[in-house]
C-alpha cells in the first residue's frame, strides 16, 4: 500500500510540474532555433489549409472582377458603378458593423474555447481525485495485500478505461462514428 501512495504522489509530481519549455537546455540559440521552425512550420501549416486558401482565392476572384468592372467603367466612361456604389457615410457604417459583429462572434467563440478546456481539466481533475480516493479506502482494509493491490490496479485500469470513453465520447468526427 505505501508502494500505491507512493507512486499515486509521483504521478500527481509528475501531471503538476511539466516544463512547457526545455529551460535546463545548454544552448538558448538552439532551443530559439527550434522554436522559431517549429512556429514557422505551423503557420506553414495554416497557410496550405483550406480555412486560410478558400477564402483567400475568393477574395482574388472578387477583387480582379472589381478592378475590372471599374477599369470597364473608367474606359468607357458610361459611369454605371456611381448608381450601384453607396454613399461614403453607408459604406463606412457597414464597415464599422461588420468589424464589431467580426469581433463579438470571435471573442465568443474564444471564450467558448477556453470554457471547454477548463471543463476537460476538471474532468481529469475529478478522475484523479475518484481514484486517489478510491485507493485510499483500501489502506485499512482487512484483505490480503495480494487482493488489494489486484483490486487496486484493476481500479486504475477501469478508471483510465472509463475517461478515455468519456474523451472519446466529446471527440468530433466526420461520418457516422
Amino acid at each position: 500500500l505505501k508502494s500505491a501512495a507512493i507512486s499515486a504522489q509521483a504521478f500527481r509530481a509528475q501531471a503538476v510540474v511539466q516544463p512547457a519549455v526545455d529551460w535546463e537546455s545548454n544552448s538558448s540559440e538552439g532551443a530559439s532555433m527550434g522554436n522559431k521552425k517549429e512556429f514557422l512550420m505551423s503557420t506553414l501549416d495554416i497557410l496550405r489549409s483550406t480555412v486560410c486558401i478558400v477564402p483567400f482565392l475568393v477574395g482574388i476572384f472578387s477583387g480582379t472582377i472589381g478592378a475590372a468592372l471599374h477599369i470597364y467603367d473608367i474606359s468607357q466612361g458610361k459611369d454605371f458603378l456611381v448608381n450601384y456604389v453607396p454613399d461614403d457615410v453607408v459604406f463606412n457604417v457597414f464597415v464599422v458593423f461588420g468589424g464589431l459583429v467580426a469581433g463579438f462572434r470571435t471573442s465568443h467563440a474564444l471564450s467558448r474555447y477556453t470554457d471547454a478546456a477548463a471543463f476537460l481539466h476538471k474532468l481529469n481533475a475529478a478522475w484523479f481525485d475518484t481514484g486517489s480516493t478510491l485507493i485510499a479506502f483500501c489502506r485499512n482494509s482487512d484483505a490480503r495485500p495480494e487482493d488489494v493491490m489486484n483490486f487496486q490496479h484493476t481500479l486504475i485500469r477501469l478508471m483510465s478505461i472509463l475517461s478515455a470513453l468519456c474523451l472519446d465520447g466529446l471527440q468530433q468526427r466526420d461520418g457516422h462514428g
